[in-house]
């Protein structure tokens, strides 16, 4: 029998999975819907990912 305890596995998330997570949220909501002007949703979705390209950028952040 062993006196070690069972390891307890936890779920860590960084920042950049919750905002793809959002994102994909996000996108899957508006395409979802049908909207009219029917412009919106493609416009609203390239907002999305431009905005999401934008903040994951590696250059955004650099040390240097």
């Amino acid at each position: 029998m062993s006196s070690r305890a069972p390891k307890q596995h936890h779920l860590e998330l960084d920042q950049e999975e919750v905002a793809y997570y959002f994102t994909a949220l996000a996108l899957g909501l508006l395409a979802g819907f049908a909207v009219t002007p029917a412009w919106i949703t493609p416009a609203l979705s390239a907002a999305n990912i431009a905005g999401l390209l934008i903040g994951d950028h590696p250059r955004l952040f650099a040390a240097n």
